[in-house]
């Protein structure tokens, strides 16, 4: 962590544990932060003059889901790869928490610059139902294993960058394909 990180206006420090409910977690100016999700998921970066709400963090092996909602800013996630609803089973025991941990640069976001190009998901495979998603106002990022980056502007409109594995993400009534290396805007 770096700067000013806090959650309904206390600062935060490295170290702090937050279960879910605990509301957005804010960036301000020159600020960055991580969180280590304890059901060993994976990290979220979050960038300066950023703000994140975790939706849902369960542990739940018939229904594992991790869901973020990023109102602004820029996020970077890297999620393990045995996440999937086959390997939910092993997480079933760890507490819903996220950790701040320290973060020392966000790098890999805004610097791809090819067009993502990917057939239409459907069904365990959409975006919608991924056990990871990133909700923005204007769609859904959903993955299974991966590094990506969202990034929300003023204004909502969202890009994802792939920078690892694959991405669906969902707009208003199409979803595609977001592979490595490749970048959409919603």
């Amino acid at each position: 962590m770096r700067g000013n990180v806090t959650i309904k206006g206390q600062s935060l420090k490295v170290g702090d544990r937050k279960s879910v409910s605990d509301n957005e977690i804010v960036t301000g100016n020159n600020s960055t932060a991580t969180l280590e999700i304890d059901n060993y998921t994976g990290i979220i970066e979050l960038a300066e003059n950023t703000a994140v709400k975790i939706e849902n963090l369960s542990t739940d092996p018939t229904n594992p889901v991790t869901a973020i909602f990023v109102s602004r800013g820029r996020v970077r996630l890297s999620i393990a790869k045995f996440v999937s609803k086959s390997a939910a089973s092993n997480t079933s025991n760890q507490p819903s928490e996220i950790q701040i941990a320290g973060l020392s640069n966000l790098t890999g976001i805004g610097e791809i610059n090819e067009l993502a190009q990917g057939t239409k998901a459907q069904g365990t495979n959409s975006a919608k139902n991924a056990p990871v998603r990133v909700r923005t106002p204007r769609g859904v990022a959903g993955v299974r294993g991966t590094s990506f980056g969202v990034n929300v502007g003023p204004d909502g409109k969202t890009g994802v960058d792939t920078i690892d594995g694959s991405v669906g993400i969902f707009g208003t009534s199409k979803e595609v394909a977001v592979n490595a290396g490749y970048w959409s805007i919603l």
